[in-house]
């Protein structure tokens, strides 16, 4: 206890933001994050209000791991919806980045400067009012912070039309593992640049600002929407939604995302008894008109849809309407990812979708894909981040969700979602596994997760975190790597239950 008055002593003394322990509000708000199967106890929170304070904090930790036999780990917390958890530790020191939350718009330049506490919701609520013609490159979910976001290569809506979040990053300011602030950018520490687009969380060093190009949409109101299809038609409407997003003419304005799980019965919509259903999930960047035409192909296919519903409506306003359908919502969850190529959501896949998600053991559980292709394929290059993924179509999430005041359910729906993802990987081919569903079962991660590139990746840590300051289980150059079941035996479940190898 004395240690803890102490750190939270020097600290207050050093910098403008706040430093609390665990018998304070603003701890427990900062502890809490979209997982209720997460928990973790730092000794103390600081929560800055500019990059002087995160430099001076980081030096602090440096400076006292430097003189003290007992290391003092540091993590940074921005949305908190990564479900591992990789933000908090135990009996360290979490930076809750809420409070740098700055905002600013270069209309002539059209780039927009955020501080890296922001999440998605205030970006498009900000620049909704001060340019309502332009749009970031954001996340689907608006509660999710913009730095795991932008510095895991960052799926958007419009990532056929503008390439991924981490594309539109046009520089970078950190603060590195000796204290010192650094902006990096394409000729600014160019190496470190591409590593922290795309490897970017807890890797290199913390995140505190970026610039973003903002974009210019197509429509004022995007054509979106839902078609959803009755559960024994999935294999039909997969097979020929496989073919149909493949076709030359299929425009990069078109997002096609999918989502098989329990909703309400859509030929009786008051029943509260839920069915799983088949959606497709539309974006159009584009004009309501358009945006039909180019659907019509699937809509004419049998089987019919049980359900269609098409909407004229900013991004935003669909980010909000349908990404809280995906949130975890003080539940608890385990999440793991595949990636793979065009043409591979063959009927092997329905197949594996259809058995696992008829056998779940929970109903708020279900998978998620999204549709990749267009601008994020063909107007980026390697140097451009390193997402070692440009060629993949999808990106399906098996998501398991469970009841946190039940913990014994965990170990039924975790085994429930890996075996899923076992199967699914093999039927789909898959060619790797999406960083910011980070998952701490993955076996072979470091190929999964950054492929070609992760040796470079690590020689960039090297060089600039010869000494490890920022790390994590899975970070970059870690010798972690979970051991899959052995036959007969049980799943180990305690990668899930720590920050740190």
């Amino acid at each position: 206890m004395h240690q803890v008055n102490k750190i939270v002593r020097d600290l207050s003394q050093l910098i403008r933001g706040n430093v609390v322990d665990a018998g304070e509000v603003e701890y427990q708000s900062a502890v809490m994050i979209d997982n209720g199967r997460v928990r973790h106890n730092p000794t103390v929170v600081v929560v800055p209000v500019d990059h002087d304070d995160v430099a001076v904090t980081v030096k602090y930790v440096a400076d006292y791991n430097h003189s003290s036999a007992c290391r003092l780990r540091l993590t940074a917390r921005c949305g908190g919806h990564g479900a591992s958890g990789y933000c908090l530790n135990t009996g360290g020191i979490v930076v809750d980045m809420r409070r740098l939350n700055n905002k600013a718009f270069d209309r002539k330049s059209g780039r927009l400067t955020l501080g890296m506490g922001n999440i998605w919701r205030d970006v498009y609520d900000y620049l909704e009012f001060v340019a309502p013609t332009m749009l970031p490159v954001g996340g689907g979910c608006p509660g999710v912070g913009i730095a795991g976001f932008l510095l895991g290569a960052g799926f958007s809506f419009v990532s056929r039309s503008y390439g991924l979040g981490s594309d539109n990053m046009k520089s970078l300011t950190v603060v590195k593992a000796d204290g010192t602030i650094e902006t990096l950018d394409k000729d600014n520490n160019p190496d470190l640049f591409w590593a922290m687009r795309g490897a970017g969380g807890g890797n290199y060093a913390l995140a505190v600002e970026t610039e973003l190009e903002a974009q210019p949409t197509k429509a004022e109101d995007m054509m979106v929407g839902q078609i959803i299809y009755q559960f024994d038609h999935m294999a039909d409407v997969l097979a020929y939604y496989n073919e149909w997003i493949e076709e030359k003419n299929f425009p990069r304005e078109m997002a096609v995302y999918g989502y098989f799980g329990h909703q309400p019965n859509p030929r009786n919509p008051s029943s509260s008894h839920k069915v799983l259903t088949l959606r497709l999930t539309t974006i159009f960047n584009g004009n309501f008109e358009d945006g039909m035409d180019c659907l019509m192909p699937l809509l004419r296919q049998l089987p019919r849809p049980a359900l269609v519903d098409f909407r004229r409506m900013t991004l935003p306003e669909w980010e909000d309407f349908i990404g809280a359908g995906t949130q975890v919502e003080g539940r608890s969850a385990y999440i793991r990812s595949v990636i793979s190529e065009p043409k591979s959501m063959t009927p092997d896949v329905a197949h594996v979708f259809k058995k696992h998600m008829i056998r779940a053991p929970s109903e708020d559980s279900f998978v998620v894909w999204t549709h990749l292709g267009g601008a994020e394929e063909e107007d980026f290059s390697e140097d451009d981040g390193c997402f070692a993924f440009r060629h993949a179509r999808y990106v399906p999430e098996v998501k398991a969700i469970w009841d946190s005041s039940k913990p014994d359910e965990m170990r039924r729906n975790v085994e429930w979602a890996y075996e899923f993802y076992e199967e699914l990987a093999d039927a789909s081919g898959a060619i790797g596994a999406y960083m910011n569903y980070i998952d701490p079962l993955l076996v072979d991660w470091q190929q999964k997760y950054y492929g070609k590139y992760y040796d470079r990746l690590v020689k960039i840590k090297m060089k600039e975190d010869p000494n490890g300051f920022f790390d994590f289980q899975q970070g970059i150059g870690s010798d972690f790597n979970p051991s899959p079941p052995k036959p007969g035996g049980s799943l180990d479940l305690s990668p899930l239950k720590r920050t740190f190898a």
